[in-house]
């Protein structure tokens, strides 16, 4: 019955990765082309973060307000026509701030309307999908990734690779305009807001799940994203300086991580219905540990690829699992609920380098991995903590 409106959603989801994942591409040629030294370069790259952090806790009430459908349609589109502004070689330095805070907003925005719909399909359903909406997130953004190191060499400039991608997004935008659902990310029992009617049910929460849980659920996230951006960061210069891979192909272990959570996510719901959340996410968070703790001692390329690809695999599912079981308990509002569990979760994107870099400095690019894999099994406490107060929801026909 809902079969468009879900390929819609993971419509959405790509094309937010397909719309992010041009940061790694498009930043450096901003960098050399407005002759950046690393202090104003490092406050462009901070202006993302900062605007993520702005937006997420924007989005729940946005979209309570106006609806997810509209606040996805017009951020998707803003946020094409924003990766073309950065990319364009005429833009100055204060345009290029506006630009890229506006980059990371629409970000931030789009990521919490995203799991409010996906979040809205598993209460239709009473299955957990949110892993195989996010996998389209994670697949956009390897194409993203992809298309461009391809096509640059072709003396294609940035822009004119943004255009050839933008296009065509802008075309299926209009296939989310035309099918998505404007749910408001209210309970079916809020009847003012909610746009699709599910009144001949009647939903009943465990009591104990409390705004705690969902802080502490943040902080999951918050440590699941840091990893993620620890791998991001810091993986090509670990092969490289520690293992002797070249320079030219140090991003495959981002890439092996990024396929590894793709996968991971499109077989996730169906996991996460056989063996549940808790085994899944305590199982994949020890392992994780175990991974980062041989790249850390370890400096075998092969081996340090092969862990980075078991990491994906391990973590993939922690942010779906988390905020779907968020979405399950957190009352009425659960657009507010997931915007705060994002925003906290986010702010490891913007602690997550200057911590880090400190710890490489200090103690070398060892200590990195050892360190976050440590913290690995901090997130797999959390996640126990809060997958054992999920209620089991009991939904009975008026």
């Amino acid at each position: 019955m809902y079969e468009n409106s879900k390929r819609a959603g993971k419509l959405s989801f790509m094309l937010t990765g397909i719309g992010m994942a041009p940061w790694a591409a498009i930043m450096p040629y901003v960098k050399d082309r407005l002759a950046l030294d690393e202090i104003y370069y490092a406050q462009l790259l901070l202006s993302f973060g900062i605007g993520a952090v702005i937006g997420m806790p924007l989005a729940g009430i946005i979209c309570k307000r106006f609806g997810v459908k509209n606040v996805i349609v017009l951020a998707l589109f803003l946020l094409f026509l924003t990766v073309l502004a950065i990319s364009s070689p005429s833009i100055a330095y204060v345009p290029a701030i506006v630009a890229v805070t506006l980059w990371g907003f629409l970000i931030g925005i789009l990521e919490v309307a995203n799991n409010i719909y996906g979040t809205f399909f598993e209460d239709l359903t009473k299955q957990h999908l949110l892993s195989g909406f996010q996998a389209y997130s994670t697949i956009g953004c390897i194409f993203s990734a992809i298309i461009y190191p391809v096509l640059l060499p072709f003396n294609l400039s940035p822009f004119r690779v943004s255009i050839l991608i933008t296009v065509p997004c802008l075309l299926l935008i209009l296939f989310c305009h035309k099918y998505l659902i404007n749910t408001h990310g209210q309970r079916s029992d809020d009847k003012s807001k909610s746009t699709i009617s599910t009144d001949n049910t009647v939903v009943c929460f465990q009591e104990n799940f409390t705004k705690f849980h969902i802080v502490m659920a943040g902080i999951a996230c918050l440590l699941m994203f840091l990893c993620e951006g620890m791998i991001y960061d810091w993986s090509g210069v670990y092969l490289n300086a520690k293992c002797n891979v070249s320079l030219e192909i140090a991003a495959i272990g981002y890439a092996i991580f990024q396929l590894a959570v793709a996968i991971m996510r499109l077989l996730g719901d169906r996991l996460v219905s056989k063996i549940g959340g808790i085994k899944l996410l305590c199982t994949g968070s020890i392992v994780a540990f175990i991974t980062l703790q041989f790249i850390a001692f370890h400096h075998e390329a092969i081996v340090v690829i092969t862990s980075f690809a078991i990491a994906g695999l391990a973590l993939g599912n922690v942010v779906p699992v988390i905020i779907s079981t968020v979405a399950k308990n957190c009352g009425k509002n659960k657009s507010v609920a997931i915007s705060t569990v994002g925003t906290i979760g986010y702010s490891g994107v913007l602690i997550g380098p200057a911590l880090l870099g400190l710890l490489a400095d200090r103690f070398g690019l060892e200590m990195i991995f050892s360190f976050v894999g440590v913290l690995t099994l901090v997130m797999c406490a959390l996640c126990w903590y809060i997958l054992s107060a999920n209620s089991k929801r009991m939904v009975t026909d008026n």
